[in-house]
């Protein structure tokens, strides 16, 4: 950094106005000037744009809750088509964003362009990929990504838990209708799947796996470790009714009873693993804690007095001991598949192609376009398919340069505040980091969930009206 600028940061009339919402001037600008190590200050953007935004990124928030509702019942003959619902949405955002000067100029944007370039040059060039393929895939791994950074450009902490109360809405009307359909029978319309189909997952007893508003039930996983962020967050609220968590509680006590999910399960553990951390660097907060796992057992105690409720646990207790006979046995276990897949990798190494097969080729949405059956024609994994599509090297880039780089950025920003007393960010990072760094972003569901998530937890680092952590500027 040039002396000019340090002195131009060191300024105080460049210093942002706490009072207005984000810092907020109108006029002329040069764009962003780096404050600390990890701060960029937004200078000159018009409020008008800054609202617009805004009201952009909360619309994608409802597509994404509603997605799933109109692939499932609304509109089930348009589902193929309505994965790419929110693409519109989040290209009028980046519009809005340049022409407001709200769009991001920093090392994370530079390497999606950067990526984006080599693997679209190496996916058309190499003669083995389609076109629209090619476009999906695009779309699936670099579209999306910039909003991460654009989310806390507008939005503040404040911001954010408007988001979390909506979220924290949603859950118990949620969890109602996931115990609807975990009691229906399989073939009930309530249980249909995206396209209209009555092909969801069915565990023990003849008891479907629900998927809520969701098109499947990865979907209810990614939602409810959001909400157990934000319901711890309120738990440990220091303003405002401390008992506002008792119903999120409930009703994510429910969803994780009658999904039967490991996935979720252990999405909502890694949060609390976050939550147990936050509590360490604070030990004062041990007793709100035990407080709060106290008022756990005991709601779940209640809960089970109810049928359906004892019907899910039983359900899920043996799918869980199921589970675990598999693991220990060495096959078909959750563990397992992914050692059968990366041992699959190693094996075929050799046959990748340098630059891979063409990105989007192992995506579901690749099946459909180029006529084969409905699955995955390379990996089910993340990476295993990234590296089997962009090649070894590029894979490796995108993996480790941007994936794991996200990831450790989040941390970072997130700890940092955590060290300033506040622990909503250090939540909201376990919620999105399994989707940030290893979500199948080839599912809509998912990588919404993953950059929102994302872009929520850097948000939720800039305070009231503070501002938001970014790399540093290229």
């Amino acid at each position: 950094m040039t002396s000019g600028a340090a002195q131009k940061i060191s300024n105080p009339a460049e210093q942002v106005n706490p009072s207005t919402h984000s810092g907020l001037k109108a006029g002329a600008c040069s764009g962003w000037t780096l404050s600390g190590a990890f701060v960029l200050r937004p200078k000159g953007r018009s409020v008008g744009a800054v609202e617009w935004v805004k009201k952009l990124v909360w619309f994608y928030f409802l597509l994404l809750l509603a997605e799933g509702i109109l692939r499932k019942w609304v509109v089930p003959s348009w589902s193929p088509y309505l994965i790419l619902a929110r693409d519109p949405v989040v290209i009028t955002i980046y519009a809005a964003a340049a022409r407001g000067r709200l769009f991001p100029r920093d090392t994370f944007v530079g390497i999606i362009f950067c990526l984006l370039f080599i693997s679209l040059a190496a996916s058309i060039f190499n003669g083995r990929s389609n076109l629209l393929v090619t476009l999906y895939g695009a779309r699936a791994y670099f579209l999306h990504l910039p909003l991460i950074f654009i989310i806390p450009a507008v939005f503040n902490e404040t911001d954010v838990k408007k988001i979390g109360g909506a979220v924290l809405a949603i859950s118990a009307p949620l969890a109602v209708l996931a115990a609807f359909q975990f009691t229906a029978p399989p073939n009930h319309w309530l249980n249909a799947a995206a396209g209209g189909g009555m092909d969801t997952a069915v565990s023990l007893y003849g008891r479907v796996r629900p998927s809520g508003i969701f098109s499947f039930t990865t979907g209810m996983a990614e939602f409810a470790a959001l909400a157990s962020a934000f319901a711890a967050c309120a738990a440990f609220s220091e303003n405002g009714k401390t008992t506002s968590f008792l119903v999120p509680l409930a009703a994510l006590l429910a969803i994780i009873v009658f999904s039967g999910s490991r996935l979720l399960l252990f999405m909502v553990l890694i949060v609390f693993a976050m939550l147990v951390i936050a509590v360490l660097a604070r030990p004062a907060r041990s007793a709100r804690l035990a407080g709060l796992l106290i008022t756990a057992v005991v709601m779940f105690w209640a809960l089970s007095l109810s049928q359906p409720f004892k019907s899910g646990t039983n359900a899920a207790h043996v799918r869980m001991k199921r589970a675990f006979l598999e693991e220990s046995a060495g096959h078909g276990g959750f563990v397992d598949r992914y050692v059968v897949e990366y041992k699959r990798l190693m094996d075929t190494l050799n046959d990748i192609p340098p630059l891979g097969y063409g990105m989007g080729y192992g995506t579901r949405a690749a099946s459909v376009i180029l006529g084969r059956a409905n699955e995955f024609p390379l990996f089910e994994q993340e990476w295993p398919r990234i590296i089997a599509e962009f090649g070894l090297l590029p894979g490796l880039a995108y993996i480790i340069f941007l994936r794991i780089g996200l990831v450790l950025f989040l941390f970072s920003a997130s700890v940092k505040k955590l060290f300033s007393g506040d622990m909503l960010p250090l939540l909201l990072f376990g919620a999105c980091a399994p989707l940030v760094g290893g979500g199948n972003l080839g599912v809509s569901t998912t990588l919404g969930f993953a950059v929102f998530g994302a872009g929520l937890c850097l948000a939720a680092c800039r305070g009231p009206s503070g501002r938001a952590p970014a790399p540093r500027k290229k």
